[in-house]
């Protein structure tokens, strides 16, 4: 990630997006020598760290979850070099998708006992794949659209929607108090 900063395209996309942008850029440039080097030790690091990894999962017994899990942050990286703004949307997004399993119990507890005919959710329980796949292939399209069409002001939102929601989840997920993981099917001790 150090050499996100030292990339002639992320300077042009911090730039573009105002003010703050154009500092960022120019502190950036200021920093070339050090960020390059930084990103060559964080490098051999990585190479090593990766390489007593791959030995450790050899030698003993293979997870893929957790590898999959590993692949899926080496691919969450690499979307910031694609470009920064998707970056930083997919990033938010990706800390989304476990949103999307404690719902989806928290659905199907409360909604799959009421007739499906009672609402929207009720019947979206019963397709669930059905009503993701719906979902996404309207978000898709429309964040692309919305990507061409914005100015700068774009990235400005995703970017700060995405600090924010880690905000707001140091004040939502209070799992300790059971009215919050009652819903979840979590016990607690009297």
């Amino acid at each position: 990630m150090l050499n996100l900063g030292s990339l002639p395209a992320v300077r042009e996309q911090a730039a573009a997006t105002g003010r703050a942008g154009r500092y960022a850029a120019q502190a950036l440039s200021l920093a070339d020598r050090w960020l390059e080097l930084g990103s060559a030790v964080a490098l051999i690091i990585a190479v090593a760290v990766t390489g007593l990894y791959l030995r450790a999962e050899l030698r003993g017994r293979f997870s893929w979850p957790r590898n999959a899990y590993a692949a899926s942050i080496l691919m969450l990286y690499a979307t910031f070099h694609y470009d920064l703004v998707v970056g930083y949307a997919v990033f938010g997004f990706s800390h989304a998708i476990e949103y999307i399993a404690f719902v989806n119990v928290y659905a199907r507890r409360k909604y799959a006992a009421q007739p499906a005919r009672s609402s929207l959710l009720a019947r979206a329980v019963r397709r669930q794949v059905l009503s993701m796949t719906l979902y996404v292939a309207a978000l898709v399209p429309a964040f692309l659209l919305a990507r061409e069409l914005a100015g700068p002001e774009l990235g400005w939102y995703i970017t700060g929607s995405g600090f924010l929601h880690f905000i707001y989840d140091g004040w939502i997920w209070k799992m300790r108090k059971p009215d919050v993981g009652r819903p979840l099917g979590l016990s607690y001790a009297a």
